[in-house]
């Protein structure tokens, strides 16, 4: 998509910190470096982590909008300001469905824009944490979309049981495009995820179990042990560029490095990185749960190796109603 009117096309992304990132365009096939999503007021379009954007005029007014998705399942729209060189955008808000915030199961929006129905009205199409894809069809005549509950497109598969994921169908972090992938007059789905290959099956005896199990409880506390390593090697590095945290601010210090230039932000980034890699405590526990990690997956629980796949679902009707199912009315066998 052009996001800048100056003819040539730029690659919009999303990244775990939550922040949006351009590759803008230079016309003869290639990208600049990356330049993070501003505010009309400058400051950085954020969201809570795991940003999942996308560009459309999402309102009609003929200027270009974001909606982006978060990990704890949210969409938020950053309506634009009648940029036409370039985005201007104003703080987010929370789409929201009868009054009511977006929050899906297993966090993890990933959300597409498209008139999924043929009404000539733009609908959301949501990925979930869980692997579903949600429909929210668009109910108003006019102006900004009016969205309805959510219909199912694709049901969740789950992260499985200890025997891993089922390969026949999509995995978990689901991120949908609407496309007529075939050229049949129906859009289609393409989904990409997340899914971990089975590992090697073994017949576990009660040892196993028992091992299994302590493995599993250990790994439960891994968060508790790593976050104090973390806020420390974060307030260490931030203390070489002068920066101070209190202890509130280091529960949350996206607030007090917002405002930060692009530059100072990445050489924190990549000091941040090195010092992690350095740090004989963090080490420690990282070494520590990749051990249980392994035993885990050689005893047969959980894990297995992390692979991703994008999936088309073809569909077999124009704007047939969903229903919750693997695919629905609306698509074929699922093939990767």
């Amino acid at each position: 998509m052009d996001l800048d009117g100056d003819g040539h096309l730029d690659v919009i992304s999303g990244g775990f910190p939550g922040y949006v990132y351009v590759f803008r365009g230079n016309g003869n096939g290639d990208f600049l470096a990356s330049a993070e999503v501003k505010l009309a007021d400058g400051k950085d379009v954020k969201v809570e982590s795991a940003s999942a954007p996308f560009a459309v005029d999402w309102d009609g007014d003929g200027d270009l909008d974001l909606v982006v998705g978060d990990i704890a399942g949210g969409v938020h729209l950053f309506d634009g300001q009648g940029g036409t060189k370039a985005l201007r955008l104003a703080a987010s808000k929370p789409l929201e469905v009868g009054g009511k915030a977006i929050r899906v199961e297993g966090g993890d929006a990933g959300p597409t824009v498209a008139d999924w129905d043929g009404d000539g009205r733009l609908d959301l199409v949501l990925g979930c944490g869980d692997g579903s894809v949600l429909l929210y069809r668009n109910t108003a005549q006019e102006g900004a979309p009016v969205l309805a509950a959510p219909v199912t497109l694709l049901t969740g598969a789950g992260w499985g049981g200890p025997d891993g994921m089922d390969a026949s169908r999509p995995g978990v972090r689901a991120k949908p495009w609407v496309t007529d992938w075939d050229g049949d007059g129906r859009l289609d789905l393409l989904v990409g995820d997340l899914s971990l290959a089975k590992p090697t099956n073994r017949e576990r005896t009660k040892a196993d179990e028992a091992e299994l199990e302590k493995i599993q409880a250990d790994l439960a506390t891994y968060a508790e042990r790593i976050k104090p390593i973390m806020q420390r090697i974060l307030r260490e590095t931030l203390a070489e560029e002068g920066i101070e945290l209190t202890d509130e601010e280091l529960e949350n210090p996206d607030g007090k490095l917002e405002g930060l230039p692009l530059e100072q932000k990445e050489r924190l980034r990549k000091a941040l990185m090195k010092r992690y890699e350095t740090d004989d405590e963090a080490q420690k526990v990282q070494a520590d749960a990749e051990t249980m990690m392994q035993r885990m997956s050689e005893l047969g629980g959980g894990g297995g190796t992390p692979q991703g796949h994008v999936w088309l679902l073809r569909r077999l009707a124009p704007a047939a109603p969903a229903t919750d199912s693997a695919t629905g009315p609306t698509g074929d066998a699922t093939t990767r």
